[in-house]
């Protein structure tokens, strides 16, 4: 499974990276939701895992370009934050993320998190490529 990381911390970003790769999967990381941006168009990840306070473009910036683009709009979503403000959790849960860890994150919750996610939205990449042929199929 492919990874994306986007965190502006690097330490964070080390230490997810590590929990990704520890669990056998591919960790590519970014630097904030823009560099993220450009690497899931182009490596078209399984999984993205973000943090929501960076500069540029922050998580949730990044999460509604994400939705926007036809090709990534299901792409499973874990955020990682220190904010657990009521309004902020509500926002992300209407943007259909799939899970929130709080900061400061356990090695071993984030990998049964990302597990659990994982297995819960298995199969959503060939959902995506099969949309069109039904909407084909519905219009004859």
């Amino acid at each position: 499974m492919r990874i994306i990381i986007a965190d502006d911390d690097e330490i964070v970003r080390a230490f997810v990276q590590r929990v990704i790769e520890h669990g056998s999967n591919d960790a590519i990381a970014a630097e904030d939701g823009r560099e993220a941006l450009e690497l899931i168009k182009v490596q078209d990840p399984d999984l993205l895992i973000t943090d929501l306070k960076m500069p540029d473009m922050d998580g949730f910036q990044l999460i509604e370009a994400l939705r926007a683009l036809p090709a990534h709009a299901a792409i499973p979503i874990i955020c990682l934050t220190s904010v657990s403000d009521r309004e902020d959790v509500a926002r992300l849960i209407e943007m259909k993320i799939s899970d929130y860890v709080l900061k400061p994150v356990r090695p071993f919750d984030l990998a049964e998190r990302i597990r659990t996610v994982s297995l819960r939205t298995a199969g959503w990449k060939l959902k995506r490529r099969e949309t069109p042929v039904r909407a084909r199929k519905a219009i004859r």
